[in-house]
Parts: structure tokens; sequence; C-alpha cells
């Protein structure tokens, strides 16, 4: 299996580069890992893949096999069907797509309609396409269908349009073939799910009807109507009181009023003991009121359980008859050939079989070439031998393998005249390996179950012995009639046993429905306890100063979709780190800000800044009109006057930081600081002067003090010196 473990890496290394989180990854880098793997996967002959690759590759790390695997917990891992779906930072309100979107898009048509000769919508699906039609609808929203066919393919849309050619097969795929998450039965889905929109519905009808074939859009139609008709029947509580009586005969109760159908016993049942003496209850199970609430949750109960009975012997008698419409030896699809309706209307398709051969040998004998004569002398043999299949069926000779009256060669003559031989002999071979595994199937059973066909078989002989000997006795025939009664009464007697085991344990298993809720919830919570945790990882990173951990921890909660995530508490999450991310920009902002923050920690903040700014812009959460910044992480915020949010006022000198680049911002703040600085040097030196010209000390007293001797010497020298030299 090294080919599937290549293609495993090779699913890991595209997802890895879909993230557009990563501000390393470009969109040519996307473009060119998604045309490499779409270079791999056409390559010939097709290369395998694991079964969880196939849910891997659609989902990334949503998918189970991503949740349970450790190394790939730890991966953010982006699927097709998010990529397909990606919004564009630059479109508003989600109306366009990134670039990417285009080239995901088709991929995921490739690899579901067409990879390894894929059968189309109405087809054999092959492990893409079942996967993908296997996802609920909150998934399958992810790849945005309704942007894609809105805006696919159109002057307004461009490249961030997507295409609207590829989401309308995907979305043809998914309405006729979607299946509940095990993929074991049909679970259709209505248009209206995954394409709220009118407008883009009625732009589905009119690419179906112009682009899909009649089979894929008859089958969507009656998905459509499965859907639209489901639900059940509303619950007749008006009849309740009517059938009382009824419940309580096969739950074994006594009424409070003596009934016929109470005082008649079943076959094979013990007559019932005469009942209590009438007088005053002293219990609350004798009180009438607790026998009306008995009877209600009983009737409640019984229809429950015969609707569920119900429902599962038309599902399995639907199963089956799905199963003889189709063709045994699997060349035919079922949309191509129905099985039941041909052998209803065999002589139809006879006289049309016979209608074919003669015009076909019409059109040859207008040729005049030695290949026409050999082709009719053809054709009119296979002529007579309908003719012949045709004389045959009037012993009412049948087409269906179930039947006694099969008749193999007018099921060849019907259902494929224009088979190959090749044909014939890979779908003999494929129906005697399902032989061969059915034979072996049962061989398995009887092994498995042979204590339980002993008793079986010793159980029907000691019945035909007594029902022989009592028949001896009373000369009454062979006593088929009494071993009919006998069974009658052992059902009865299995079906009272088996609602009063239901009723009594209904409580234990409704508990143990509960615990497994529980327990699947409880499993939800630790698979995504990594993303519970992120904003409170955020506050300590950001009360520790580590604002590199703090904007990596916000990366990994943006995987949560805020507009169509519908799970409250991963909601509140997405909003509480979106506000410690709104914190931590506050106090990156308040660092550049401060004149006493060193070199070093002016780089880092920068560089945080820049990517925090960057992923808040991606998700349209700036921030950049909320109310002043009342609530900052860390205590480097107080006494800093902020009148908006990243505006300061250094020196008279107002500076908003968010109207400019961090780097820029940095630049005015820190030559606000500096010019601050001058002023005052400049302001202290002059002082000084000031006072050393007046003759002031340093501590402001006057310097002639003692001293004005010797000043009035210098200044007499100097005016001798002056007078001398004059």
């Amino acid at each position: 299996m090294a080919d599937a473990d290549r293609s495993n890496v090779e699913i890991k290394v595209l997802l890895r580069n879909l993230d557009t989180a990563k501000t390393s990854i470009k969109h040519k880098d996307r473009l060119r890992r998604l045309n490499k793997f779409r270079n791999y996967v056409t390559a010939r002959p097709p290369p395998e893949f694991y079964d969880d690759d196939h849910s891997l590759l659609l989902l990334g790390s949503d998918s189970p096999t991503a949740m349970e695997d450790e190394a790939l917990s730890s991966m953010v891992l982006v699927g097709l069907l998010g990529a397909a779906g990606c919004p564009s930072s630059s479109g508003h309100e989600g109306a366009s797509l990134k670039r990417s979107a285009r080239p995901a898009i088709s991929l995921l048509r490739y690899l579901c309609l067409e990879f390894d000769g894929g059968g189309g919508v109405t087809g054999e699906m092959n492990g893409f396409a079942s996967a993908l039609c296997a996802l609920d609808v909150p998934r399958l929203r992810t790849m945005r269908l309704e942007v894609h066919i809105g805006k696919g393919d159109g002057d307004d849309g461009g490249s961030r349009g997507g295409s609207k050619d590829d989401a309308c097969h995907l979305l043809a795929l998914v309405l006729a073939r979607h299946t509940d998450p095990d993929g074991v039965s049909d679970e259709p889905v209505a248009a209206a799910d995954l394409l709220p929109d009118p407008r883009n519905r009625a732009e589905f009808e009119r690419w179906l009807v112009e682009n899909a074939a009649p089979d894929a859009r008859r089958r969507i139609k009656e998905n459509a109507q499965a859907k639209a008709g489901g639900g059940g029947a509303a619950r007749a509580e008006d009849d309740e009181d009517e059938n009382d009586e009824d419940v309580l005969g096969v739950f074994g109760k006594r009424g409070g009023k003596g009934s016929s159908a109470e005082a008649a016993p079943r076959p094979g049942q013990a007559p019932k003991p005469e009942a209590a003496p009438a007088g005053p209850p002293t219990t609350w199970s004798q009180t009438s009121m607790a026998e009306k609430k008995e009877r209600a949750s009983g009737a409640i109960f019984l229809e429950e359980e015969q609707k569920k009975d119900a429902e599962a012997q038309a599902k399995a008698k639907e199963e089956k008859q799905r199963l003889l419409q189709r063709d045994p030896l699997g060349i035919l699809g079922a949309d191509r050939f129905d099985l039941q309706a041909a052998d209803a209307d065999i002589e139809h398709l006879l006289r049309r079989t016979l209608q074919e051969i003669e015009d076909e040998i019409e059109a040859e004998l207008q040729m005049a070439g030695d290949s026409g004569v050999e082709k009719v002398n053809w054709l009119e043999a296979q002529r007579q031998s309908v003719l012949a299949v045709a004389e045959a069926k009037k012993d009412g000779r049948s087409i269906l393998p179930t039947s006694p009256n099969f008749d193999p060669m007018l099921f060849l003559t019907l259902a494929h005249r224009h088979a190959t031989y090749g044909e014939l002999q890979d779908s003999t071979s494929r129906l005697s390996r399902k032989t061969d595994n059915q034979v072996e199937r049962l061989q398995n059973l009887v092994r498995e179950n042979f204590p339980l066909f002993i008793k079986c078989s010793e159980g029907i002989d000691v019945f035909a012995e007594q029902n022989e000997a009592q028949a001896d006795g009373d000369g009454a025939g062979d006593g088929r009639g009494s071993l009919d009664a006998r069974f009658a009464s052992l059902d009865a007697l299995a079906l009272s046993c088996a609602d009063q085991a239901r009723r009594s344990f209904k409580p234990l298993l409704d508990n143990t429905n509960e615990v497994r809720k529980v327990q699947s919830a409880l499993s939800v919570l630790q698979r995504v306890a990594p993303l519970l945790q992120v904003p409170s990882l955020m506050r300590q990173h950001i009360e520790n100063g580590n604002f590199s951990s703090a904007v990596k921890s916000y990366r990994k909660v943006l995987v949560i979709d805020r507009d169509n995530c519908e799970v409250d508490l991963l909601r509140h999450v997405r909003e509480k780190a979106g506000e410690a991310a709104q914190d931590a920009r506050n106090d990156l902002e308040l660092i550049l800000a401060d004149s006493e923050s060193s070199a070093d920690s002016l780089l880092d903040a920068l560089r945080d800044l820049g990517e925090l700014i960057e992923l808040l812009e991606e998700e349209g959460e700036n921030g950049d009109g909320a109310g002043p910044a009342d609530k900052l992480a860390t205590p480097r915020s107080s006494g800093q006057g902020v009148m908006r949010p990243g505006t300061f006022s250094i020196d008279r000198h107002v500076i908003c930081v968010r109207d400019h680049p961090p780097a820029l911002a940095c630049l005015l703040l820190q030559t606000s600081h500096f010019r601050s600085l001058v002023e005052k040097a400049i302001s202290v030196t002059e002082a000084a002067a000031d006072r050393v010209f007046r003759g002031e000390g340093p501590d402001g007293g006057s310097q002639n003090s003692g001293g004005g001797s010797g000043y009035s010497s210098s200044d007499g020298a100097s005016g001798g010196g002056n007078s001398s030299s004059q």
C-alpha cells in the first residue's frame, strides 16, 4: 500500500497549504499546490486512497480522522469544502470568494464525479462521492454553493465568484444521492437547505433543464417529493379513549370497569383471578387517576413501538423492492433498466425488439456493399432467435431471477441484447463471487447458531409427535389445526411478554440513552477542548506579556465559522477570543506609545501587532469603531489618557495609531516623545542660562554677597585697561 501512503502524504501537504490564515502562503502557492494534486490524481493508473483519506481531504481538521489522530489534531488542515467556500478578505458581507475557491471546487467535482471512472450523478459512486453525500447539511454549507451559483461564471463575479457549473454538478449529486452519515440508507435533503435564496434555486433549476440528464432530474424530483412528504402522521389522541381497552388487554391490566375483553382469556392463557371487592382505594395505584395515567402512557408507548415496527417493515420492503429492480449481472444501472417493469411488459418489449431488428435490416438492405449483406444475414439470424424466444414465452416464463419460471434466454434477449461477450463474462464472474459469499455467510450463520437450530428442530419434532398422537386419539385427521392453534397461542404469549418487557425496561432504556448522550457530549467537549481553552490562554499570555503566543492561540480559534456555526458554545468562544484579541491590540499600541519601551520590545510589538491586525481584518473584526478601551488587559494601561481606541496625546500632539501602519505609527509616537524631551531639555537649559545671567546660583540665591569687592575690582581693572588702551 505504498501508493495509498503517498496519497495520504499528498493530502496532508495540500491541506496545510490551503490555510489562508498563514501570511506566508500566497494565492500562487495555493494554486500551485492544487494543480500539483490534480495532476497526481489524474495520472494513469489512478492512485489509491485509504477510506479515512476521503473525509480527511473533504473536511481537513474537522474530519473524524484528524480529530482522533494526535499528530493531525495539532495541525491546521483546511479541507476542500472549506477551501471551495473560503470568503474573500476584500469582499463585502461574504459576497465573494477567494481566488483559490474556483480551482478548489473544480478539483472537488473531478474527485467526486470523474475520478477512477466515476459514474456521474446516477451511476456508481466512488469513495469521495460517498463521503460527500454522507455529510450533514451544516458541513455541506461550507462550500457556499449559493455564492458559486449566484455569482460564478458571471461578469459581476469575476475570478472571486466561483464556478457555477462545478457547483451545480456537486449540488445535483448531493440532491440525488444523499445518504445518512453511515452511508447505508438514503436520506434526501431539500434544495432550500443548501440554497436559501429563491433566485439561486431558480438558477439551479434552469441549469438542470439545460445540462442534467433525464434520469438525474427524475431522481432529484423523487427525492424532493420524499423530503416534502416525510415526517410521519400525527398521533390520533382523540381516539385514545376508544383504544384503552385493547391496550389494557395487551398489557394484562384490569380496568376500573368490567368488560368482555377482560373477561375472555387468550388462547393458552390462564384465566384471570376475580377482581377485588369494591371499596375506597388504599394506595395510589388503586386510584382512578393513576389508572388513567398508566393507560395513557402504555398507549403512547405501544403506539411508538408499533410505528417503529411499521417503519422497519416498510424500509425492508422498499429495500427488497429496490433489489428486485436491479440487474443481477450489474451491467445496467437501475436508472437504465427496471427489471420488474420489464417483466410486466414482456410482450411489448419483444415486439419492440423485433421492430428494431427489422428496421436495422431495412437500413442495411439499402446498402449495396458485401458488408451490408453479411450484416443483414447476422440480423436475420438474430431475428429468428428472438422469434424462438417469443414463442417460448407462451408457457408463462419470467425474467426475474427470483421467479421459479425464470428464463435465462429471455432475460439475456430483453436486458442484454447489446452486451459484449467480455461484459457478460465479467458480470458472470462477479455474480459467482457474490453467490459464493452468500453461501459462506449462510454457512457461518448455521455454524454460529447450530445449537439453536438443533433445539428448534427437536421442538418441531416434539410438536409433530404430540399432534399426531392427539389426532390418532381424536380421529381428527393429521392435527394440523391443533398445531396452528398451539403456535398461535405461543405467538400471543411471546407478544405479551415482549410488550411487558418493553414497558418494564423503558425507564432503564431511557436512562441508557441519556447516559449515551452525555458520553457523546463529553467526547465532543474533549475533542474541542483545545478550542474552548483559547480565550483563557490568550488572557494568560497577555498578562505575561507574551503576545506572540496570544496571536498564535487566536489563529487556532479562527477555524470556527462565525456566521454559519450553529453551536452557541463555539460562537461564545469565538466572541471571547475576539475580545481578548482586541485587548492584546490595545496593549501592543500602549507599548508603541510608551516612552520607556526598549528597542527590542518595540520591534516585537510591531511584529505581533502586524500579524494581529492582518487576522482581525480578514475576519472583519478590526474594531476601529469600538468605544473607549475601558477594559485593558494589563497594568500597563493605567494612567494612559485614551480618547478612543488607538488614540494618544503626547505633549498636546494627538496621534491615532490605527490611522497608520504599525511601523509608521510607532515612528510618529517615538518622534513625539523625542521632540517633547528635546523641548524640555531646551527649556531647562534656557532657564539655567537665565539664572546664571542674572547672577543666581543653582539654588536660586544671588552670587554678589561676599564677593562684591572682587566684582568691582574686576570692573575697575577692566575700566583701567580700556582707558589705557585708549
